[in-house]
């Protein structure tokens, strides 16, 4: 059972690679963390 869930995310993996999501992803989660940044410098003021 666990083989076969450890199956689908490697293709879910290898499919978001091909297609691109995976860069996607990469930079959303950066804008996020330097919103986080902003936001505790300006309530630090």
């Amino acid at each position: 059972m666990c083989f076969v869930f450890f199956l689908v995310a490697i293709v879910f993996f290898s499919w978001a690679i091909k297609s691109g999501q995976l860069k996607d992803l990469e930079k959303s989660k950066f804008d996020m963390f330097e919103d986080d940044g902003k936001e505790a410098k300006e309530n630090g003021k």
